[in-house]
């Protein structure tokens, strides 16, 4: 712990001055139970919020001024000094606040906060706010001044995860710490237990074990069920804290043991419970299965093989014009709306049996590989569909903001596999296959579609509606690939478009045959009609091409761009 000295302005005008500590926010499990009341290796350096609270019942008359010394640190460190070495008492313990005074400073060096909610349940202000006159009750109050609460603020160390820390709220600023152990403080409500947890478990157990060669079983779980509710009144009345988790997880243990002893039959039925579980949690191979982004487990085997190479398919997304929607929000707004996005792209992915492997910015990546190819391709077609369809229902009464997106669909052989990243490990899919999928999906932009895919996926797609739509050199490839747009499932919009789909292919036809004239001519027609964003598209290349036509026409239109 590095200490850093006030500036002279600041050293002048300052009462007191005192460190508040708390547990680096870098290290794992580093959630925020309790804080220090005092600091360094004797412990007798008085926190900031012990301090402060002295400060405040001197100030409000609740504690005699001449019970203490000027500066109040430094009579604390001495009063705290003599306590550690049983020299005097530091307070006559003759009223309710003197007792706690002593309690404080005499009784270890740490208190288990009690938190009244997550991040910003205490009232927070801004800096700015303030300055400018724009908050005015703060008359009679303390005001602690630190870094706002931000929900995601990668690389800031000053916020930190507490028991009520949630991907809603996010972690919680040291600032609304320090405020939470001085509120307690002021209304003495600290979690504390009325007994070493040790001796509590023991008092369980022994209790259970009676109960069980009393009454039996039924008798047991009662009286478990209410300890848990006693323990939940206690805490929530008197901030006193049982242990709960352990005592239960020690009750069916108990049990069986008990249990096992009253019969063979009983032994033999428990061990193959057991045995039965054990199979379930550790089994010898552990099949790929659907989680969180970047989080899916692969197949180990023996050797505990990093990657599989598999046949597939390859779905990915993108929202159109996300630079400019993410600069119109604050980073908490974007992180709400896309929390909310993802949520929805996510569900019809599940839906269907696949794995999203890739959530980076706007943009999510799923795979399909364990099951036939034709069931695999039909998936990824109506996982696209269904994501159109939540998609538009969710622009729809979103107040944040529309989210159009793009959708790619392509098939062929991938790897999964495990990235090692530094010393943390992270499992995704890599192959040709994926980037021609990412292509796909930027090439909706040139055509005005929503899902594209490559025209081997329309061997599989059954009653769903699709068309044929060209045949694109994608940027960064040589080799062309003819792609489709999938329009819908049959019905009677679809089936009302069929006009149009047969001109467009008339249009198509002559395009790529070099008949540009008659080709513009085609998709003007369609234009008058319908507004459609491939025969738009072909009918500016048709006009373009009429009047600077190629020396050499492979049927195949190149695209310079994403």
């Amino acid at each position: 712990m590095r200490k850093l000295l006030p500036t002279q302005n600041l050293a002048r005008a300052s009462l007191d001055h005192a460190p508040f500590f708390l547990a680096s926010s870098d290290s794992e499990q580093a959630t925020i139970y309790q804080a220090w009341t005092f600091f360094d290796a004797l412990a007798e350096v008085p926190s900031l919020p012990v301090l402060t609270w002295l400060y405040y019942l001197q100030r409000s008359h609740e504690l005699a001024s001449e019970l203490v010394t000027t500066p109040i640190s430094a009579w604390l460190t001495e009063q705290r000094r003599q306590c550690l070495n049983g020299v005097i008492q530091p307070v006559a313990i003759d009223t309710e606040i003197n007792r706690l005074i002593y309690n404080v400073i005499c009784e270890g060096d740490s208190r288990y906060l009690d938190f009244y909610g997550p991040a910003q349940t205490i009232k927070m202000a801004s800096y700015s706010d303030v300055y400018e006159g724009k908050v005015t009750d703060l008359t009679g109050k303390i005001v602690f001044i630190g870094k706002a609460n931000r929900q995601f603020s990668a690389g800031k160390l000053d916020y930190f995860p507490v028991p009520f820390a949630n991907p809603h709220s996010g972690n919680m600023s040291g600032v609304e710490i320090l405020a939470t152990q001085f509120a307690n403080l002021l209304e003495n409500r600290f979690v504390h237990t009325p007994l070493p947890h040790h001796v509590v478990l023991l008092l369980f157990a022994l209790s259970l074990t009676v109960l069980l060669n009393v009454r039996g079983l039924l008798l047991s779980v009662v009286f478990s069920l209410a300890y848990v509710s006693i323990s939940i009144w206690l805490f929530n009345r008197n901030c006193l804290w049982l242990p709960v988790a352990i005592p239960l997880i020690a009750q069916l243990p108990c049990a069986c043991v008990m249990t096992l002893m009253a019969s063979r039959f009983d032994l033999l039925n428990e061990r193959k419970r057991i045995l039965a579980f054990a199979r379930r949690v550790f089994p010898e191979w552990v099949s790929l299965t659907n989680a969180t982004p970047g989080q899916w487990r692969p197949e180990h085997s023996a050797a505990k093989t990093t990657q599989l190479d598999v046949y597939g398919i390859c779905l990915a997304t993108d929202i159109a014009g996300y630079t400019t929607i993410s600069s119109q929000y604050t980073p908490q707004q974007m992180w709400q709306l896309m929390n909310a996005y993802f949520r929805v792209l996510g569900q019809p992915v599940e839906t269907y049996q696949g794995i999203i492997t890739d959530v980076v910015g706007d943009a999510m990546m799923a795979v399909w590989f364990n099951s036939p190819h034709a069931q695999q391709r039909l998936a990824a077609a109506l996982t696209a569909l269904d994501m159109q369809l939540a998609l538009d229902a969710f622009n729809q009464t979103s107040t944040l903001g529309c989210l159009p997106t793009r959708i790619g669909i392509n098939e062929g052989n991938m790897t999964l596999g495990r990235l090692d990243v530094g010393s943390s490990s992270y499992y995704s899919v890599i192959g040709d296959t994926v980037n021609i999928a990412s292509r796909i999906e930027g090439v909706n932009k040139y055509l005005g579609t929503r899902i594209l895919a490559t025209a081997s996926i329309a061997t599989s797609l059954g009653s769903l509606i699709y068309r044929p739509v060209g045949c694109f050199r994608l940027v960064g490839r040589d080799s062309p690939v003819e792609l489709i747009e999938i329009v819908g499932r049959k019905s009677a919009a679809t089936i009302a478009m069929q006009p149009l789909f047969i001109q467009f292919a008339l249009g198509l036809e002559l395009f790529q045959q070099g008949q540009w004239q008659q080709a513009a001519v085609c998709f003007e027609t369609v234009l008058q009609e319908y507004d459609d964003g491939p025969s738009r598209f072909y009918w500016q290349k048709a006009i373009a091409l009429q009047k600077n036509p190629p020396l050499y026409w492979d049927k195949v239109i190149t695209l310079e761009n994403k």
